[in-house]
């Protein structure tokens, strides 16, 4: 019977352990091709200079905190950040999307960017890096909460 007994807890515990692994998971990374789809629809707005549109893709309290510079809160705030940029000779951004940490109601998108923009010439130099978003579910859809790069 000792033996059936230790069978049992074995099996029990082998139970628990697989439970709590469920229940605590760590989230898992996925393709998401929503967030990547909206990630080409940013692109596409600051591209063809649509601030409105551009600033339809963040929330009503998003922060946008650039490399080396001061954040900017506020959509409309926001928009007005990125049409500065452009004024000064910034254009043809791209985002790519590597990896979607799903968390329910919040995501966090992680890649690179790349744009290109005037050097210290004038003459044309592209830029890029790494590239984090934390979006938010809304009544509305998806909209950036946090976004940041270096």
């Amino acid at each position: 019977m000792s033996k059936f007994i230790h069978s049992c807890r074995n099996v029990l515990a082998a139970a628990l352990i697989a439970l709590s692994a469920g229940l605590y998971a760590a989230p898992s990374f996925a393709d998401d091709a929503e967030v990547r789809a909206g990630a080409g629809k940013w692109d596409e707005a600051f591209n063809a200079r649509d601030m409105k549109a551009l600033s339809g893709f963040y929330a009503k309290d998003a922060v946008v905190v650039p490399a080396g510079g001061k954040a900017v809160s506020g959509p409309e705030a926001i928009g007005a950040f990125f049409a500065d940029l452009q004024s000064k000779g910034f254009a043809d951004h791209k985002i790519v999307v590597e990896k979607v940490l799903d968390q329910g109601d919040t995501r966090v998108a992680t890649g690179t960017w790349q744009l290109n923009g005037p050097s210290d010439e004038g003459s044309t130099k592209q830029y890029g890096g790494n590239w984090v978003n934390v979006l938010v579910r809304t009544a509305d859809g998806w909209r950036v909460l946090l976004h940041t790069w270096n």
